[in-house]
This record gives C-alpha cells, sequence and structure tokens, in this order.
C-alpha cells in the first residue's frame, strides 16, 4: 500500500509514510480514512514522509488534494504539520503542498530527517 500510518497516542501524532508511486486518489483516501479513525486525537500533529515516493504530483493534483484536506481538517482539527523530504522535487512538491495545505494545520515545516522533524515538534508551542 503506497499510503500507510500509525497513530501514537501518547505523542497524539500521525506518522503517515508514502511509498512508491502515490496516485491523488489514494492521498485523499488517506485522508478520509484518518478522518474515520476514530483513535486519532483532536489537534493531532502530522509527520508526513514523502522520502519514499517515486510520484511528483502536478499542480493541479496538489491542488485538488489541499482543496480535498480543508473539509477534512475541519473534522478532525490537525495540529502541526512535519513533511519529510530530501529530494530537490519532492521537496519542491513539499513546498507548494505547504503553501495551499497550510489553513488545514497550526503550522507547517519542511525536515529532512525524522529526529529533526519530532524534535520541532516537541518542543515547539502549539499554535
Amino acid at each position: 500500500m503506497p499510503v500507510t500510518y500509525r497513530y501514537d497516542s501518547s505523542r497524539n501524532r500521525i506518522h503517515t509514510a508514502c511509498e512508491g508511486y502515490v496516485t491523488l486518489q489514494e492521498a485523499m483516501a488517506h485522508f478520509r480514512t484518518l478522518a474515520a479513525d476514530e483513535a486519532v486525537g483532536i489537534h493531532a500533529d502530522l509527520i508526513l514522509d514523502l522520502r519514499g515516493t517515486t510520484s511528483v504530483p502536478h499542480i493541479e493534483q496538489m491542488a485538488k488534494v489541499a482543496e480535498g484536506i480543508d473539509p477534512l481538517a475541519a473534522e478532525l482539527r490537525f495540529g502541526r504539520c512535519a513533511i519529510l523530504a530530501h529530494r530537490d522535487r519532492v521537496y519542491g512538491m513539499a513546498r507548494m503542498f505547504m503553501a495551499m495545505s497550510g489553513s488545514a494545520f497550526g503550522e507547517v515545516r519542511i525536515f529532512a530527517d525524522v529526529p529533526t522533524a519530532e524534535r520541532w515538534l516537541d518542543d515547539s508551542p502549539r499554535s
């Protein structure tokens, strides 16, 4: 499965990993699954790991994902989002996602590795 997640209730944190070729439909299905998961806490922070993805969506597709997140974000009431990206094209995609979906999250930042992203989520005050 290209999009998987695990929820850490002790940290109220979702860790989503995208692997291989991820389609728009799979990305949207993931957010619908999160919205339906009653275990996920309110204001959960999200680590969005894009380091394993091989697909780079077009700007129109990114806009559709961001558009689709808005109604779900109102239901989920996300906290902050730490995006993991290490290749230039994926970093560019992450920057587009950050700009387009910023209203869905308290704050969004991009990181190259998990420990730095987790440190930011652990140490930064909630918005």
